[in-house]
């Protein structure tokens, strides 16, 4: 049931959006994903527990609790690395504001960034750290 929801999800995205190759920012989608798996590495967590939590249907209470607590930070470091390249975007912008040509880097990155850190932590994110602590709950009465 998990991969319909995830199917409902971007089919409504796309629906949205129109011409979803205008939403595609290779230089954003490297700072945000790249930002947080570095920020989860830094910080210890450990991916393939996060993703063995999810799809293993016999991991122990500790392993999911890490799981768990491992997709909320990326949630966390997801919506930082959103804002922090907002700001730098920001800078980009000031930097070609006598170039309009050039003005479109800075612009994208400054509002894709945080669309792309918004639809992961809330579309993604939180759906499977919510999905892991309901397992627990089941575990744990």
């Amino acid at each position: 049931m998990s991969i319909i929801g995830l199917i409902l999800t971007a089919l409504a995205f796309g629906a949205t959006v129109g011409d979803v190759n205008e939403f595609i920012d290779i230089p954003s989608i490297i700072i945000v994903v790249g930002g947080t798996i570095g920020m989860l590495i830094f910080g210890g967590s450990s991916l393939s527990t996060m993703f063995k939590g999810v799809y293993s249907s016999d991991d122990t209470v500790g392993k999911l609790t890490t799981a768990a607590k491992g997709w909320k930070m990326s949630r966390d470091y997801t919506l930082a690395w959103g804002g922090i390249s907002t700001l730098i975007g920001g800078v980009l912008i000031r930097k070609y504001l006598e170039d309009p040509a050039a003005l479109g880097l800075g612009t994208a990155l400054a509002i894709l960034t945080v669309l792309y850190a918004f639809v992961l932590s809330f579309a993604v994110y939180l759906p499977l750290q919510s999905r892991l602590e309901d397992r627990i709950k089941l575990v744990v009465p």
